[in-house]
């Protein structure tokens, strides 16, 4: 049985919004102001690394994005979504920073879930995601459909936190990754 406890599923969509980012040009990178993010950057910050390369965008074009589309706050998830597929930031601080669409994926934090426990789900979910990926397609990416239908357990808030400190304190685990492993071909399930 897959689902002994008979927690729900949901997809990642009806738990909160996964969108990406407005495009930003070249011609409007600036010497300083807002980080500006590519998947590299996202990597590094994933892996808990300084970034290597500053790029940024003048505070100015930053306020008007946020005004009129929202930008990444934290706690939320960013996701690299082409090339290098499923790194996952949770972002950890409330230091402003943008980021580039399309190659990266953002799911906004939720009291539907806590960050740390569906990252670690979301990282099992694309790694199974990948396998299945057709053989041989010359562009693999993650799309926000894709990611919107997911199915994700839902185990009770409490348990969620309980697993995301059990993780954080016994490495970034087989044991924990097992758990989860069992359940891959029933959570993911696109509609």
């Amino acid at each position: 049985m897959l689902n002994p406890t008979k927690w729900k599923y949901a997809t990642l969509s009806s738990l909160t919004e996964v969108g990406s980012s407005k495009r930003i040009f070249e011609k409007e990178y600036v010497s300083e102001g807002v980080p500006f993010y590519r998947t590299k950057e996202i990597v590094e910050l994933a892996r808990g690394e300084t970034v290597s390369k500053n790029l940024f965008i003048s505070n100015e074009r930053f306020e008007e994005i946020k005004k009129q589309f929202g930008v990444p706050h934290k706690n939320d998830l960013m996701i690299s979504a082409v090339g290098t597929i499923g790194v996952i930031w949770v972002v950890d601080s409330e230091n402003p920073f943008y980021f580039k669409d399309g190659n990266l994926l953002r799911v906004n934090s939720s009291r539907n879930f806590n960050s740390m426990f569906m990252k670690y789900l979301l990282e099992i979910l694309i790694k199974y995601h990948k396998r299945t990926m057709s053989a041989g397609s010359a562009y693999a990416a993650l799309t926000i459909k894709e990611l919107s239908n997911l199915n994700v357990i839902m185990p009770p808030i409490d348990l969620q936190i309980e697993f995301s400190e059990f993780k954080e304190q016994v490495d970034k685990s087989r044991l924990a990754g097992e758990f989860y492993e069992f359940l891959m071909p029933s959570c993911f399930k696109m509609i």
